[in-house]
């Protein structure tokens, strides 16, 4: 069985209306650390007002702040 992963090199950050945009010093190592991780499989990240980092899928991806 293939374990391949093809890591998003770049990543786009949306965020969900009302969300200030987060600097990109603070998000880029914690995007770094889910991609090496291999919790990350896309090139398109969601920001919700909850703290859900969440897939183009919406698959949830994990908490910035809030609950864990």
């Amino acid at each position: 069985m293939c374990r391949h992963y093809d890591k998003p090199k770049i990543v786009k950050i949306f965020y969900e209306v009302g969300l200030e945009p987060i600097a990109h010093n603070v998000m880029r190592p914690v995007l770094n650390h889910l991609v090496e991780e291999e919790v990350l499989h896309t090139d398109y990240v969601g920001v919700l007002q909850n703290g859900e980092l969440i897939q183009r899928n919406g698959d949830l991806i994990g908490y910035l702040w809030g609950e864990n």
